[in-house]
């Protein structure tokens, strides 16, 4: 029962992602990319990075204090946001470095329980309007996810999350993340 309930949210979730923004690599790889804990660095596709996130390597960034309300345009739900250090010391203005991460913890505003998971990685030099430069997930861990792939790739990772992240400059945030946790 339970996963129908997080099913219908995450369905909730992707619907209201496109309808509030048309209104308003894997480690190793790729130029440009800094030094670093690779576990700094998530893997892409859901087979890797599902164990990845339970194994909690994202824990030791930089993260928000508390979860909160969904901030300006954002569609999410009570969320927490943790960013990498190549996110979190990047500086506003230049280019985001390739392996730049954020994890964000979606959680149950009824108990307080984490349902779901978001990942964002730059996987390849581009700016806020390179679909291929970013990786997408979204998922519960538990079920297939919502969102697996670059944002070109279309389904969810394009229509959901590149197309709404392209928009992150205009409300202040960096390429294609809206907030940066330093």
């Amino acid at each position: 029962m339970k996963s129908l309930s997080i099913l219908s949210l995450v369905c909730a979730i992707s619907c209201t992602a496109i309808a509030a923004c048309e209104t308003a690599g894997s480690e190793g790889e790729g130029e440009g990319e800094e030094e670093g804990d690779p576990d700094d660095i998530p893997p892409v596709g859901a087979a890797e990075l599902e164990p990845w996130i339970e194994s909690g390597h994202y824990l030791g960034w930089d993260c928000e204090d508390a979860p909160h309300e969904p901030r300006g345009s954002s569609p999410h739900p009570i969320n927490r946001i943790c960013n990498n250090p190549l996110l979190a010391n990047s500086t506003a203005g230049d280019a985001i470095p390739v392996g730049a991460a954020s994890v964000k913890e979606y959680y149950d505003a009824l108990d307080g329980d984490i349902i779901l998971y978001a990942v964002s990685l730059k996987v390849a030099e581009g700016g806020a309007a390179d679909a291929d430069s970013m990786y997408w997930f979204a998922g519960d861990l538990a079920e297939a996810p919502v969102a697996d792939g670059l944002g070109n790739s279309g389904g969810v990772p394009q229509t959901a999350c590149f197309d709404c992240h392209a928009k992150a400059i205009e409300e202040g945030g960096q390429e294609q993340f809206f907030t940066i946790v330093r």
